[in-house]
């Protein structure tokens, strides 16, 4: 056995009695097998290097092993044209499959009880194991930049992990995927070896090296294979169409989302956040009429002095950041806040609409003035959704056009990823020339009102605006650079209604602008 950092040899395993043909590394590191020319496998306490149990059964040279993907079996190739199954807690034989000529090599699926041989003839064979069942998959998490990332064997899909679910088995965030996972104590950090995390499980790290055999004795180097499956790319993503696919709760989406999350009662649930101002910094939760999910983080009170200020600060926020709007409920609460239909979520989008919206929700009473503390909270909210939010622009922008033709809507391109759409509000009377701009993580539809900006008692002009964002749903009302009221509404994937419900949102809020227009 070797130190993957040092190189310096740990200690040899001695107990075969011929050349060692193969061996293998359990999912968690904490014990290796390995196959012999004597006819039989070993099986090794990684920690240690004591042999655990010797495995008989073969009659002729064990040419290679593997283990389960849930660690809880191994599979063995032999000379004498079999396959061998065997328990690996208990060391006996489970099956025995016959095949036609010596086998070489054997091969596992990573999700699946499916086994794959090459024999000395050339010949490749596929066995369905039916009838054998695996547990949950054991997988390690990767470390990068002190963000912990996952990925789900079944599906491929990568996903982020909450350094607290180390240890314990979560449930795959895609919603076409149910594998259940158990994450491994320890992470592998980026360009390195595996590093144990928390209260260690072994008197040594248990992955800092993987087996290979020559000899009669196995020995250990750097492990290089978990690092490059973690890199390679995952299999096709896309979403399926939201007519075939059953609307998730909220509660299911948080769940498998890998958040910490706690029931608040009267159909909430609190997202409890580490902030680094916010005396508290929960985000609240819940599902809204209409399929609609509702997420905000509570603001404290701008001051006697400080109020035109901050209200303003807030709706620049809601017309500058991602998916994210200010409101005020009915009390003269103030908060930050995001909507979106509960069919165009995943626990992925989830995760990072909640996190960016605690990145921007950390504040202190006096922050909601401090542009330059906006700017390094938008920052952070973009990173935050960046690292969960993804669709496909191309695939956006054909949907996009291809809504606008069904409804015969003039559309025209005015720039790379950018449309403009004649779209007519409910009771307006007339169309408004809407910005659709579709990038990486967001479909976002802007329409601009001109010379409209805040006049008169300003500070009730705003906090109108406010509550108008709390009548809406998905849509919002901001204020871009030039102080402009605009309309935003923000999405991660284009639905089959999406500007029917652009037309209907739009046009309650451009009735409570032109009620403020008019002084009523």
């Amino acid at each position: 056995m070797w130190d993957a950092a040092s190189g310096a040899e740990r200690r040899t395993l001695t107990g075969h009695t011929d050349s060692v043909r193969g061996c293998a590394v359990c999912p968690d590191g904490s014990w290796i097998v390995s196959a012999s020319s004597d006819d039989t496998l070993r099986i090794w306490d990684a920690a240690s290097g004591a042999e655990r149990a010797t495995l008989t059964g073969h009659t002729g040279s064990v040419t290679g092993c593997a283990v389960s993907p849930d660690g809880t079996w191994i599979v063995s190739a032999s000379a004498d044209q079999t396959l061998k199954l065997w328990d690996a807690a208990s060391g006996a034989e489970l099956a025995t499959l016959v095949l036609g000529g010596t086998v070489r090599v054997v091969a596992l699926h990573p999700s699946a009880p499916v086994v794959a041989c090459g024999d000395a003839g050339g010949g490749v064979h596929l066995a369905h194991l039916v009838g054998i069942d695996l547990g949950p998959l054991v997988v390690t998490a990767s470390e990068n930049l002190g963000t912990l990332t996952v990925r789900c064997p079944a599906c491929r899909q990568p996903f982020r992990l909450d350094p607290e679910r180390l240890g314990e088995r979560v449930t795959c965030r895609r919603l076409t995927c149910t594998t259940e996972l158990q994450i491994n104590p320890f992470v592998i950090h980026a360009g390195s070896a595996r590093v144990p995390t928390g209260e260690a499980t072994h008197s040594e790290p248990p992955a800092t090296s993987v087996v290979t055999a020559s000899a009669p004795t196995p020995r250990l180097v750097e492990p290089a294979s978990d690092a490059e499956y973690l890199n390679q790319p995952p299999v096709d993503r896309a979403v399926p169409a939201l007519a075939a696919r059953a609307t998730p709760t909220l509660a299911d989406l948080v769940a498998r989302s890998g958040l910490r999350c706690r029931d608040a009662g009267g159909g909430s649930l609190a997202l409890p956040f580490a902030g680094t101002r916010a005396e508290q910094l929960v985000v609240h939760a819940r599902t809204l009429g209409g399929g609609v999910a509702f997420f905000a983080v509570s603001l404290p009170q701008p001051g006697l002095f400080g109020g035109e200020a901050a209200l303003r600060s807030l709706l620049g926020v809601s017309f500058r950041a991602d998916y994210v709007k200010a409101l005020v409920y009915p009390d003269g609460e103030l908060a930050l806040a995001c909507e979106q239909e509960l069919a165009l979520l995943s626990p992925d989008r989830v995760h990072g609409l909640v996190a960016g919206l605690a990145a921007l929700g950390d504040v202190r009473k006096g922050d909601l003035g401090d542009a330059p503390g906006w700017e390094r909270r938008l920052l952070a909210c973009r990173r935050a959704q960046a690292a969960d939010i993804a669709l496909d622009p191309d695939q956006a922008s054909a949907a996009l056009r291809s809504l606008a033709a069904a409804g015969g809507l003039p559309v025209r391109e005015v720039g790379p990823g950018a449309l403009v759409v004649a779209l007519e509000p409910e009771g307006a009377g007339t169309p408004l020339q809407v910005v659709a701009r579709v990038s990486e993580r967001l479909v976002s539809l802007v329409a601009y009102l001109g010379d409209t900006k805040p006049k008169g008692n300003r500070s009730a002009y705003l906090r109108r605006m406010l509550e108008l964002n709390r009548a809406a749903d998905v849509a919002r009302l901001g204020l871009d650079a030039d102080g402009d009221v605009a309309l935003l509404y923000e999405v991660p994937e284009v639905g089959p209604d999406l500007l029917d419900r652009v037309r209907e949102q739009f046009g309650r809020l451009l009735a409570g602008v032109l009620a403020l227009e008019g002084g009523r």
